[in-house]
């Protein structure tokens, strides 16, 4: 499982590890839950990704929570999701790919030297 936390004084979400649980919809569901809620006078809401591995189900979690921040940003909230992943890894660099070319959000990928420690 993914370790997901909100700070609520930064509204940053961070999502950190490997996602591949049974019943994804059920790990991302209260993250939609929390885009849904923001407000466009609520500071910049970020989605801080870096994922080792995520399986299919979580693929089409994550783009769903993707297009729910997209809905948000479309009624004034100030979004940007960060999409890291290890510079080694053409796999997860191509998934952030794809997910930047699919939506219309600020997506920014950023490669990382394995070896570096995660924010």
């Amino acid at each position: 499982m993914p370790a997901i936390f909100h700070d609520v004084e930064t509204n940053i979400i961070t999502i950190r590890g490997k996602s591949m649980p049974d019943d994804a919809s059920a790990l991302y569901e209260p993250v939609r839950e929390l885009i849904r809620a923001l407000r466009p006078d609520a500071p910049k809401f970020v989605m801080d990704i870096k994922l080792q591995y995520f399986n299919t189900g979580s693929a089409k979690q994550l783009f769903e929570t993707f297009k729910e921040l997209q809905r948000s940003m479309e009624k004034g909230v100030d979004v940007k999701v960060i999409w890291r992943y290890d510079q080694d890894d053409g796999d997860l660099a191509e998934s952030g790919i794809d997910f930047k070319e699919m939506l219309h959000l600020p997506f920014e990928l950023v490669p990382e030297h394995p070896d570096r420690e995660m924010p």
